[in-house]
């Protein structure tokens, strides 16, 4: 079954939690179905986080709207995060 697809996706759920995010500290938590691929691009040396190797290379739809959500909202998936202290 493709993402999108799925029986509960709705096509408006990145937006309304972007609608709902307004400067305000969020934890978002749950299955997005995001195959996010390589997440160096979310690196942030200065601030001493990097992303080790993610096994799943596969990028998809749900993946880029969940990147472009996290880089639009200073926010970081957990997914191989590693953070140096």
């Amino acid at each position: 079954m493709h993402p999108r697809d799925a029986l509960y996706f709705h096509p408006h759920a990145f937006a309304i939690i972007q609608e709902h995010h307004q400067n305000a500290e969020v934890i978002i938590i749950g299955d997005f179905n995001a195959r996010m691929g390589n997440l160096s691009t979310l690196n942030r040396p200065d601030e001493k986080v990097e992303y080790t190797n993610n096994p799943d290379i596969t990028m998809n739809s749900n993946g880029r709207d969940l990147i472009s959500l996290c880089n639009a909202h200073n926010m970081l998936p957990i997914n191989n995060l590693q953070i140096t202290i």
